[in-house]
């Protein structure tokens, strides 16, 4: 009996931990896609100063939430959006229009897969 209250602790344990980093993902999920799109309205505006500075703290902030974001992600998907989230000051220096939304679009889509996937759903659980 008493190592199935133990098994009882550790599983809720380990519950609460995964619906907590779910949680704090969806909400990291929700800040990047925020921070991009004042990069794209700045950009559409062709303050590029502006957006070159803010994409510069996108990625700061990209790399402090990716460091948690690690524990319960695929790496392959956070590495393809550091990789696209780093292009954004070059091109903003550049002015290249098409490009820099090229990238936001990118990190965009995987920003959204991530989130799908972390998100309560019965097809989550299966």
């Amino acid at each position: 009996m008493k190592r199935l209250f133990y098994a009882l602790v550790i599983l809720l344990f380990i519950t609460a931990v995964c619906i907590f980093g779910s949680i704090l993902i969806c909400h990291y999920c929700e800040n990047s896609k925020e921070e991009l799109s004042f990069c794209l309205a700045l950009c559409e505006e062709e303050d590029w100063k502006s957006a070159e500075a803010l994409s510069i703290d996108a990625i700061d902030n990209w790399k402090k939430r990716e460091k948690f974001m690690a524990i319960f992600i695929d790496h392959k998907l956070l590495d393809n959006i550091t990789e696209a989230i780093s292009t954004l000051p070059i091109y903003a220096n550049l002015k290249s229009k098409s490009d820099f939304y090229a990238s936001c679009s990118q990190i965009t889509v995987i920003i959204d897969r991530i989130r799908d996937s972390q998100t309560f759903h019965i097809e989550n659980f299966y």
